[in-house]
């Protein structure tokens, strides 16, 4: 499997590029749902015992990124909008998702930043890099 720099990464917000990101992460879940049962539909012992089984349930995807600010304009806190996490130019993992947090910074010594927490609402699309053959 090839790897990918994540120097070329970026997230699209609303539309728009967010200028300086220098982070994002994502993580995409889904409820493991318990379906052990000691008997079968036909009242036969379970085989599967003493071993739990499990289903899979709702999923859900939420992350935040980070980046420099060189404006006051932020994305409200409640909003939701399309958002774009681009692993390089060409793959990316996209939805709709509520911003739910925004946390400034503004270091003495350092850039002021913001990190901006994020729920996806819907499903989250994937357009990820292919597995190649090394040369």
């Amino acid at each position: 499997m090839s790897t990918v720099a994540g120097k070329e990464g970026n997230v699209i917000h609303e539309g728009l590029y967010t200028a300086h990101v220098h982070e994002w992460s994502a993580d995409v879940e889904a409820e493991a749902l318990e379906d052990t049962a000691w008997q079968l539909g036909s009242g036969t012992p379970n085989p599967e015992l003493p071993w739990r089984t499990f289903i899979s349930g709702l999923k859900t995807w939420s992350g935040s990124y980070s980046c420099f600010l060189d404006t006051i304009e932020v994305p409200e806190v409640g909003a939701i909008a399309w958002l774009k996490l681009y692993v390089d130019a060409v793959h990316w993992f996209e939805g709709y998702a509520m911003v739910t947090g925004v946390h400034p910074s503004a270091p003495v010594d350092g850039i002021t930043e913001a990190t901006f927490d994020f729920q996806g609402t819907l499903h989250m699309g994937v357009e990820v890099p292919t597995t190649t053959t090394a040369p």
